[in-house]
């Protein structure tokens, strides 16, 4: 299989994947789906990566006031910061925070369910969305909205999360409030359009669905 480009892996709910360590024989892999229940295995093998998206189902926990683990996960952190070719990432698993030099090819950014901080230092970012994020209170939603105004070539931004507010959005302060060309609002719990939006001024495409 060293031929291969695209893996897709669709992982059944009641199943958990063990992928073999004969993975990092993929040298040419361009693009890694897994969506599943999966557990560690050599990504940083994988050197060749465009584009990877990693949604870790996780085993639910029987107490349910304990919630799911929230911590950064390790392994995961420092195997996809290794991937210097990547340019598109989507995932759940939550990251630590990000740092000068790592994810320098990163062109998209997706999170789905927690939101790692820091990610304004990818220097290329220039599509960020979160999707469904959960365990967010007002002031880490604060920190996140810095982050995205502080990526300086970030030209679009989508937004899908009831509890994300997205007040504040468009404040002339933030560096590249000007650069956004794209705003994409989904499913998001508001009234009306922020009117600091109206800041925007390199805005050319707006989207409001289901809000």
């Amino acid at each position: 299989y060293s031929n291969l480009k695209e893996i897709e892996l669709k992982i059944p709910i009641f199943k958990e994947l063990t992928l073999p360590d004969d993975i990092r024989r993929l040298t040419n892999l361009e693009i890694l789906n897994i969506d599943g229940k999966f557990g560690n295995f050599p990504l940083e093998a994988l050197t060749n990566l465009k584009k990877l998206t990693l949604i870790k189902k996780r085993i639910q926990n029987p107490d349910p006031h304990l919630g799911p683990d929230l911590n950064p996960d390790p392994h995961f952190s420092s195997r996809i910061k290794g991937l210097n070719n990547l340019e598109e990432l989507k995932t759940n698993i939550i990251l630590e925070p990000i740092v000068d030099g790592e994810l320098t090819n990163i062109k998209l950014l997706k999170f789905f369910e927690y939101v790692s901080e820091n990610f304004e230092k990818i220097p290329n970012l220039e599509e960020f969305i979160i999707q469904g994020v959960r365990n967010v209170n007002r002031e880490k939603v604060e920190r996140i909205k810095d982050s995205i105004f502080r990526c300086n070539n970030l030209k679009k931004l989508r937004i899908f999360s009831s509890n994300f507010n997205i007040n504040g959005i468009g404040n002339p302060e933030h560096l590249n409030t000007l650069n956004i060309e794209v705003l994409d609002i989904y499913n998001v719990n508001m009234e009306e359009l922020p009117s600091s939006i109206g800041n925007m001024r390199g805005l050319v495409r707006l989207f409001v669905r289901n809000c």
